[in-house]
């Protein structure tokens, strides 16, 4: 846009003539086509650790249309990723509580999330993957004891980040990756009783979006 021209000027040109209105969003961080379909997913940032996902439908003849929207609450770091295909998009979430750090000025993390929108399907349903209730990722090898005196620590009350997430390329399903010394800490120390495993050591999980 040339400098000084007026607002209607501006919104023909974001719009265009024949539509009317803009999408007003506040603290807005992504904004980002589908692969597939005439449609936007926005990701927001929301006062008091709050964030939105919404999506747009986009038509030449009207304004965008708001066909769905979610919002959470004490969460940041929220991550969408489209599938190839257009037919899906994943939301990681990092769930906060308590008060900020005074070093980092976040909030700690106490648990993680993954929520599946289907974006094909009439008004864009989702499920949501609580990760912190997924069954311990079967090791190679047995789990070592723990060393004499380390008491066993429940995996539900440690949060197990989400530390890589994929889409099968133009299909259904969809991998993601947990750290798996904080999945739990019997399998944490190595034979000789101290720490093994490397930075990235990941549990592997495999899902399908069918049946």
């Amino acid at each position: 846009l040339e400098p000084g021209t007026s607002a209607a000027q501006q919104r023909a040109a974001i719009v265009g003539e024949q539509c009317e209105g803009i999408v007003p969003l506040r603290g807005i961080d992504i904004a980002e086509w589908s692969p597939k379909d005439n449609i936007i997913v926005t990701l927001e940032n929301l006062p008091d650790c709050g964030a939105r996902v919404s999506f747009y439908e986009v038509k030449p003849e009207r304004a965008p249309l708001l066909v769905k929207s979610r919002q959470w609450q004490n969460v940041q770091n929220v991550r969408i990723k489209w599938s190839s295909n257009g037919m899906y998009l994943s939301a990681l979430v990092d769930h906060v509580k308590g008060r900020p750090s005074k070093e980092t000025g976040r909030m700690p993390v106490v648990s993680h999330s993954i929520d599946l929108f289907r974006i094909s399907e009439k008004d864009i349903p989702y499920e949501t993957i609580k990760v912190e209730q997924l069954p311990a990722a079967v090791p190679e090898q047995p789990a070592a004891p723990l060393r004499r005196g380390a008491a066993p620590v429940e995996p539900t009350t440690i949060p197990t980040p989400v530390v890589t997430f994929g889409w099968e390329p133009n299909g259904h399903r969809f991998a993601f990756g947990t750290d798996a010394r904080a999945a739990s800490v019997t399998r944490q120390p190595g034979a000789s009783g101290d720490e093994k495993r490397g930075t990235s050591e990941m549990d592997i999980y495999f899902y399908t979006m069918q049946n």
